[in-house]
């Protein structure tokens, strides 16, 4: 009886030095749960900034017995958004780029029946697998957090916020700096939402550093870390789908001229792949002037005439270097029309082609076009082009369209923003490429949901650009979030997030939800996928009401691939190729790269002096620059000063000055731009316009007697780093 007695008194001291261990070990988790900051009003933004978040409270990895661990991956969505109805012209002020916007929980889908959009609010108590998702939708609070899932709910944390919208509603919100990605106007994201409830919050917005600095190893893989392993190879494609965009990339609505422009653009991508059928007037097929007449005829209260004598007529003639967005183009071969496009900027036509070689071919279709400012014969470019939109108002159909164009928000670029889109870049291009997703789409959702890397949850230690929840590796961070019982009240729980080594295995992960889907439904986000999707549009479209339920989700995904040009992440890196690196210096015509030297339409330069002031020492790039235009008869100011002032000297004197490259202008690179002194700059000549870049010939580079080319990639060539000056 003693022994029975002292066997159990030993296991009672047993079982009582466990508890006692165990409760020294997680107390300091309870007690950091218990610290965590309960905000959760939502800040309303007054402009698109990217902001700086500050550091996280640190949150422990492992999860308390009593935090709600939602299944894997989960989504945010945001709550509708009404759409923004611009005014003619829609010109923003000075808006800066995305802000943290509303930390989104990432996607998770209903367990229950994953085939149907996540709705009601469905609790998920289980530990944290690594394919589940559930379907509430969430606003996240926190300091730290970016959240995204199907679920609503909001997430607190004790220092710094931002707020994205994902697959749930997540709002997070912050008492330094927010951002919120459910925002209805444009120049803002604010209005965060979750689910039906949106909160809106009085902290002010704070502006980004643009010396913020990068959490350390952010893209590199840690220790630890296989990328490989996070991803099925089956995944991978073999070849790449080409976008019918062609390149293509969609404006942002206050970069046109005016509302007209928006709905021409708009009403046209909508009957890309149309097939061509003779005479044929649509909606299902066209004949190639019969389709303009559609287009113009569906937006407007006036035909604009069924031939090509009539289009020609209703407008006003215009030389085709000088068309804008919504304007004809026209072709001709021995003084007859043969066919005729709509311009859409960016060097691209939009038409009915009729003569291809195979019959599937013959379509509507985008392609590139070499504009000029001379009349030209034959067919290889439009002979000149027609302003007809000045004719023409906008009837209630057009107005319609213009309301839900597809890219209103007026981000402006911001450094904080570019330097982490050059961060990740990079690695989403290649996860794009090897398994058939979007890279622009990607990194666009990786700026919304974590305010471009500034949320606490996207910065180190854990490194969660898509606020999935969850559990990574074992390791977790822990949120308080709000959940929407589905009729708009709220209830407290605590949520654990991903937390991953690095940046690159956030975007795995990401690729791997996309494309591996949810539980109970592998092709969940098929219609995300680059083979499925036949453009970034219609692949934004697809995550709305899947990976977000905000209603203006793939608006503001669109206006963020438009600010930063973000599609040209979508296409292998020319510029890795040889001899087309910004620093490969070209000294023959026949060694610039075909895809640039096919679009090359003026002469080498002859050599000749033409400035006869001598107000440009002789040889350098000025020189060149000056007698490049003179050699083909076009004029520029002889006192433009030096390089990298041509732009602002140009402004100053009345001449043409933009930010879009196009062919026959000169470029000024601002000083220390490209390799150029750090003091004067450098100016060249716009040879060509390239799938990735531009081709340029420039005098002085090599030496003042050799004119040189250069490729300069897409990403330089529409930055705010160069000016482009037309001459007169």
């Amino acid at each position: 009886m003693s022994k029975r007695n002292s066997l159990k008194f030993k296991q009672s001291i047993a079982v009582f030095s466990v508890a006692a261990i165990i409760f020294t070990q997680s107390a300091p988790a309870f007690a950091n749960v218990e610290n965590i900051t309960d905000n959760i009003n939502a800040t309303s933004v007054e402009q698109i900034e990217s902001p700086e978040a500050e550091p996280v409270t640190e949150v422990q990895a492992e999860v308390p017995a009593n935090v709600e661990v939602p299944a894997d991956p989960e989504v945010v969505a945001v709550d509708p958004v009404e759409p923004v109805e611009p005014t003619e012209p829609v010109v923003p002020e000075t808006p800066e780029v995305p802000e943290t916007p509303a930390v989104s929980e990432a996607p998770e889908v209903p367990a229950e029946d994953p085939s149907t959009e996540p709705e009601a609010p469905v609790e998920n108590s289980s530990e944290p697998e690594q394919s589940t998702e559930t379907t509430e939708s969430s606003t996240t609070d926190s300091s730290s957090s970016t959240d995204s899932s199907t679920e609503s709910s909001t997430t607190t944390d004790s220092t710094s916020s931002s707020d994205t919208s994902s697959t749930e509603s997540s709002t997070t919100d912050s008492s330094s700096s927010s951002t919120n990605s459910s925002s209805t106007e444009s120049s803002s994201v604010g209005s965060s939402s979750t689910g039906n409830t949106t909160t809106p919050s009085s902290s002010a917005t704070t502006t980004p550093s643009s010396s913020k600095e990068t959490p350390a190893n952010p893209s590199g893989t840690a220790t630890g870390s296989d990328t490989n392993s996070i991803l099925d190879r089956s995944l991978q494609v073999d070849s790449l789908t080409d976008s019918d965009l062609n390149g293509y990339e969609l404006p942002l609505l206050s970069s046109l001229d005016n509302t007209k422009m928006a709905a021409v653009i708009a009403e046209s991508l909508k009957q890309l792949n149309k097939p061509y059928e003779k005479d044929a007037q649509g909606p299902d097929s066209f004949d190639n002037v019969l389709f303009t007449d559609y287009i113009y005829s569906e937006l407007f209260t006036t035909s604009i005439g069924k031939t090509f004598e009539e289009q020609v007529e209703f407008g006003t003639k215009i030389a085709a270097a000088t068309a804008k967005p919504g304007d004809l183009l026209f072709w001709e071969s021995d003084g007859e029309i043969t066919k005729v496009g709509i311009y859409l900027g960016e060097q691209k036509v939009i038409f009915v082609g009729t003569e291809a070689a195979k019959e599937e071919d013959n379509k509507v279709k985008i392609a590139t076009v070499v504009i000029t400012d001379e009349e030209t014969k034959g067919e290889a470019l439009p002979a000149y082009a027609v302003d007809v939109l000045k004719n023409l108002s906008l009837n209630t159909y057009g107005e319609k369209v213009v309301k839900t164009y597809a890219a209103t928000l007026n981000f402006a670029k911001n450094p904080t923003t570019e330097n982490f889109v050059e961060v990740i870049g990079e690695d989403a291009r290649k996860l794009g490429l090897e398994y058939d997703v979007f890279a622009s789409v990607m990194i666009a959702q990786a700026i919304l949901e974590s305010g471009s890397g500034s949320s606490g949850l996207a910065s180190a230690p854990h490194y969660n650009l898509f606020g999935i929840k969850g559990s990574f590796n074992g390791k977790s961070a822990v949120y308080t979030t709000n959940e929407d019982d589905g009729n708009g009240n709220l209830y407290e729980i605590k949520s654990a997030f991903r937390s991953y080594s690095s940046y690159r295995d956030s975007l795995s992960d990401y690729v791997k939800l996309l494309r591996g889907g949810i539980s109970g439904n592998s092709q969940f986000y098929k219609g995300v996928w680059r083979s499925e999707a036949k453009n970034y549009l219609q692949a934004t479209e697809a995550l709305t009401g899947k990976y977000a339920t905000d209603t203006q989700y793939s608006n503001k995904l669109n206006s963020i691939i438009a600010a930063y040009n973000l599609t040209r992440f979508d296409e292998p890196d020319e510029s890795t190729k040889t001899g087309t690196q910004t620093s490969m210096i070209i000294q023959a015509r026949d060694q610039i790269p075909t895809a640039y030297r096919e679009k090359m339409i003026y002469a080498d330069f002859d050599g000749v002096n033409y400035n006869t002031s001598g107000s440009y020492p002789v040889g350098q790039c000025t020189w060149y620059v000056y007698n490049r235009f003179a050699q083909l008869r076009k004029t520029v100011d002889e006192y433009m000063g030096n390089g990298g002032e041509w732009g602002a000297k140009g402004a100053a004197l009345g001449y043409e000055v933009t930010s879009e490259p196009t062919v026959g202008y000169a470029i000024s690179f601002h000083p220390g731009v490209a390799g150029s002194s750090a003091i004067y700059g450098h100016v060249a000549f716009v040879e060509a316009i390239g799938p990735d870049g531009i081709l340029i010939s420039e005098g002085n580079v090599v030496s003042p007697d050799v004119v040189s080319y250069r490729v300069i990639p897409m990403s330089l060539a529409k930055s705010d780093s160069v000016d482009y000056i037309a001459p007169k």
